[in-house]
């Protein structure tokens, strides 16, 4: 496409589309992602790095009679876009002795050739008026404007005219980035300005932002978490390992009460095989809605010992909720307890008089693509819907847990979490299958120093308020956060206890068992704080709204 047909003398100006009250009534601010944070008192250590601009691009600019200054901030205002996804973007224009506030309004669908009417009007419109004010970022064109006084600012983008050629300079301010970062964005912003002179008509949201480099970084490099994993086992059959191993280890702790790896291995079988005489086979749903004890984490493990899958259901949960799940998932069958009213057409067993059955570990066929639970979601979008996860998913998240956590920091791990939230499975079936010690209670808030975990695995709300309650155990050494976003300011005063060697942020939804990333935080963090990299035989790929 000839760019002279696109970006000529027929790009539409946007009547009347800002007025200058309206102008004014807007925050002169871009959120910029920085390397540092942006403190509440502003300085700057001022910069500079340069590039020239290639050839190839510089000779499609003279060639098409394109106005520099133009191009270049419909350059800068797509890259900052794709940056921030914000929908309205303020620049300071530098043009001829005065800085002008140029507003322009974004949307992912826009054409580099409708973003140009809009620039060209907004810099008619910001000639009528200059105003005093500090600017996110500065666009100069220092062919008009000659020498500048001193602002304050983010970044500065400045362009000079030189003998067969155009340089850049960025001046940043490298309290907030680093020369790694600015580097980046010289070389985004070359692909985009080379990527809109191609082709005008593509939508700023499709425009090729990255290096062929960081395309192979992103999309392959960091991706590449394939390792092995015991994919003929069942959840059940690593937690009979570690028993036949530590069979007088303590397993598990509620209250005053205990149970060794044998005891609860031979408590779980024969509720299994009670299950099986019921009918209970690899595929078959099973509700489990019991108070938080020991006989909750004999119940999960006899019903995946019968080949079943569990369906956990909150006794805390309205009684609507239950009804709902139970006959959602068709649950023939519900483990529960006399003092629990739910409403229910399921046979429903309790967990005493099993004490004839046998010890034995069953002999029942179950296969890694078998379900092993079916956790239901908060319907916070409406209904709740089922997640089901199979044996195989689950084994491969237990043995990226022991290959990136130590047994040490595995060996008393603290269970707080709702078996409706898949939290809970780190928290039992990861401890479990590496000779550790599952610590239940009744909620995170409930700990106090008379348990003793190594571990809490916890949502950041939870040990927030065991933070403020100064309540978190001198027994504590990591700290294990996922279910909500992580703030900076957290992670900063969880280091600021002694005790506390290791914080780490976790993310990942249901439907890709339990967690898809894990970051270790820096003691220094105090920045946004980051997912991190993709466990073990997982892919992560962050998409904006346009799917780039």
């Amino acid at each position: 496409m000839d760019c002279s047909e696109q970006f000529g003398k027929n790009i539409p100006l946007l009547e009347k589309s800002t007025s200058k009250e309206q102008l004014n009534e807007v925050a002169i601010f871009v959120d910029l992602p920085t390397d540092s944070p942006r403190f509440a008192v502003k300085t700057s250590d001022i910069q500079k790095e340069t590039f020239r601009l290639k050839q190839e691009v510089l000779i499609k600019l003279k060639r098409d009679n394109n106005d520099l200054s133009e191009i270049f901030l419909l350059t800068l205002s797509a890259l900052l876009y794709r940056y921030t996804n914000q929908s309205e973007i303020i620049i300071g224009y530098q043009g001829s002795h005065k800085i002008q506030p140029i507003r322009i309004n974004l949307n992912g669908n826009d054409s580099s050739f409708n973003l140009l009417g809009q620039i060209k009007n907004s810099i008619l419109l910001a000639n009528q008026e200059s105003q005093e004010t500090k600017y996110t970022l500065i666009f100069s064109n220092c062919d008009l404007s000659g020498e500048f006084k001193k602002l304050n600012f983010d970044l500065r983008f400045s362009i000079y005219s030189i003998e067969n050629g155009i340089d850049i300079t960025i001046e940043y301010n490298q309290n907030l980035f680093n020369k790694k970062t600015i580097k980046r964005i010289i070389a985004h912003f070359q692909n985009l300005i080379e990527e809109i002179l191609k082709d005008p008509t593509k939508e700023i949201s499709k425009l090729n932002l990255l290096t062929s480099e960081e395309k192979q970084l992103i999309l392959r490099d960091w991706n590449q978490t394939k390792v092995d994993y015991p994919n003929d086992k069942c959840i059940h059959q690593l937690f009979e390992q570690q028993v036949v191993k530590t069979p007088e280890a303590i397993a598990l702790v509620f209250e005053n009460q205990s149970l060794t790896y044998q005891q609860l291995n031979n408590r779980a079988n024969q509720l299994a095989h009670y299950l099986i005489s019921l009918g209970v086979k690899p595929e078959t749903l099973v509700g489990i809605c019991l108070d938080r004890s020991l006989e909750m984490i004999v119940g999960l493990l006899g019903i995946l010992k019968a080949g079943g899958a569990y369906v956990p259901l909150d006794p805390n949960y309205p009684a609507e909720r239950l009804k709902y799940m139970l006959e959602d998932a068709n649950v023939e069958i519900l483990l529960s307890q006399p003092n629990i009213a739910i409403e229910t057409s399921a046979q429903i067993i309790y967990l005493d008089g099993l004490t004839q059955e046998s010890i034995e570990n069953p002999d029942v066929k179950v296969n890694p693509e078998n379900l092993a639970y079916v956790i239901y979601t908060s319907g916070s979008t409406g209904k709740p819907k089922g997640v089901m996860i199979e044996q195989r998913n689950t084994v491969a998240f237990i043995e990226w847990a022991r290959s990136y956590f130590t047994s040490g920091q595995l060996n008393k791990v603290l269970a707080s979490t709702s078996l409706g939230f898949d939290l809970s499975i780190f928290e039992i079936f990861v401890t479990l299958c590496c000779a550790g010690q599952v610590i239940l209670v009744e909620n995170a808030i409930s700990l106090n120093e008379n348990h003793q975990p190594y571990l809490i695995n916890t949502v950041p709300s939870a040990i927030k308020t065991l933070l403020e309650m100064q309540a978190i155990p001198k027994s504590v050494k990591i700290i294990s956060l996922a279910g909500e976003p992580l703030p900076a300011l957290l992670v900063q005063k969880l280091y600021q206890i002694d005790h506390i060697e290791q914080v780490f942020n976790l993310y990942g939804p249901s439907e890709d068992t339990t967690y898809s990333s894990v970051a270790l935080m820096s003691r220094d963090s105090t920045n946004k704080v980051v997912i991190g990299r993709p466990i073990s035989n997982s892919q992560i790929y962050i998409l904006d709204s346009y799917l780039q």
